[in-house]
């Protein structure tokens, strides 16, 4: 039995549609070991209304968020989630971030909770609803401030542009917690 996990977005409003749009392309457009497999998309729901599902892989570990809350709680043992899978989760995610990068692409709410672990501790990035495409001719800046504060790079909060390295600002902080399992 194969399992696949599917993510229900509503889609009443004109804003969530553009959302909806940018995810499920950047999705089509960014196959990669990292980047959380995407099967397809339908316009209902399981309930026939309509909301867009999107049909992804399933990642048998849940979110990084979910481990290292567990870390904390010490409710997972520290040889499971010892040095090397620590090591592998980051040199994952830096990876699934730079074949985004290299395909124009800033995630822009890059955190643990969106980033989902398989039955081997492999890292997914996933939820690009966030996720902008930029013109590699151009800047490439941007200027409206999306995300999560805590892995906010400054210039997203105090509303100037900026790039693709508020990812990378946002990678340190998820590098800080994975490396020492501190919020």
């Amino acid at each position: 039995v194969e399992l696949y996990a599917a993510k229900v977005i509503k889609s009443d409003n004109e804003s969530n549609q553009l959302f909806i749009y940018r995810e499920l392309q950047i999705l089509m457009k960014n196959q990669h070991p990292t980047i959380i497999k995407f099967y397809g998309y339908s316009l209902t729901d399981f309930e026939n209304k309509k909301n867009l599902t999107i049909i992804m892989e399933y990642a048998e570990n849940g979110s990084l968020n979910k481990i290292l809350n567990k870390l904390r709680e010490n409710e997972i043992d520290e040889s499971i989630f010892n040095n090397t899978v620590r090591q592998k989760i980051l040199i994952g995610i830096a990876r699934g971030m730079m074949h985004l990068h290299q395909h124009n692409s800033i995630h822009r709410d890059l955190k643990p909770q969106n980033i989902l672990l398989d039955e081997n501790f492999n890292p997914h990035i996933t939820d690009f609803g966030l996720a902008k495409e930029f013109d590699a001719g151009k800047s490439g800046i941007q200027s409206r401030s999306d995300g999560t504060p805590i892995y906010q790079a400054p210039e997203m909060m105090d509303g100037i542009h900026y790039n693709r390295k508020v990812d990378v600002y946002a990678f340190g902080i998820i590098m800080y917690e994975v490396v020492t399992g501190f919020e």
